[in-house]
């Protein structure tokens, strides 16, 4: 098991991840970002890292900061990474179990 990593870097790699989804959907439409599954792949890995993160985040600076959706971040990472393509289908319009 590995040593728990510091608030400050997990906090750093959240705002990374963040910051990239912005990035990458900056010149985006709606139209365009669903129409490209990379760019829809892409977004779906940082929310997933930005969950991730979350969960690895100590008790007392969730507490501290207890306004901020911490639950919610967890729960997506979650379906993004258990349910997939249950979330992505309905964004290519098809209802396949996979794209």
């Amino acid at each position: 098991m590995s040593a728990p990593r510091d608030d400050d870097v997990i906090i750093e790699t959240m705002v990374d991840a963040i910051t990239t989804i912005f990035a990458y959907t900056a010149d985006q439409t709606l139209e365009t970002f669903l129409a490209n599954r990379m760019m829809k792949d892409a977004v779906a890995k940082n929310l997933e890292v930005v969950g991730e993160s979350a969960s690895q985040l100590s008790t007392s600076l969730k507490d501290r900061h207890s306004h901020i959706p911490w639950h919610d971040m967890i729960g997506l990472r979650h379906r993004l990474v258990h349910h997939y393509a249950e979330l992505i289908g309905p964004w290519c319009g098809k209802q396949s179990a996979w794209i």
